[in-house]
């Protein structure tokens, strides 16, 4: 625990926190709601040869989204883009052949990952039978 001038305790941020900042990381500490700790929100890699193949280091990230059909409501679609507006653009433009029998479409919901191995395998998974229970009960 610090001590400040006010005579308020704050706790010291957790060892992970500390350990990446020494490495060279920049990290986005948010205090959590209840705790009073810091949980970690999103870290960024600041030297080039740290990254690790498929990093988002521009700022740019990889979207793993699930299409819902507006006329009807039951037929879902999940995808993978760098560019979600565009590529729903594309898909009520009926330029992709898997969905253009349902017209129009909406974002249900889209994840963002920096790493894009990650958003891949997230995908997979959303295809699944398993992923689509998950998706099914918690989106």
């Amino acid at each position: 625990m610090k001590r400040h001038g006010t005579g308020v305790r704050f706790p010291a941020p957790p060892v992970f926190v500390r350990r990446m900042a020494d490495e060279g990381c920049h990290v986005e500490a948010a205090p959590a709601a209840k705790t009073g700790c810091f949980m970690r929100s999103r870290m960024r890699r600041t030297t080039p040869w740290q990254a690790r193949k498929g990093d988002a280091m521009d700022g740019s990230f990889h979207y793993v989204y699930m299409l819902q059909s507006i006329c009807q409501p039951e037929r879902f679609y999940v995808g993978l883009t760098e560019n979600l507006a565009g590529r729903l653009r594309a898909h009520n433009a009926g330029k992709v052949t898997h969905t253009s029998k349902f017209l129009p479409w909406q974002i249900e919901t889209s994840v963002a990952f920096c790493d894009k191995s990650k958003a891949v395998a997230f995908e997979k998974y959303l295809k699944s039978q398993s992923g689509r229970a998950f998706a099914k009960k918690r989106f």
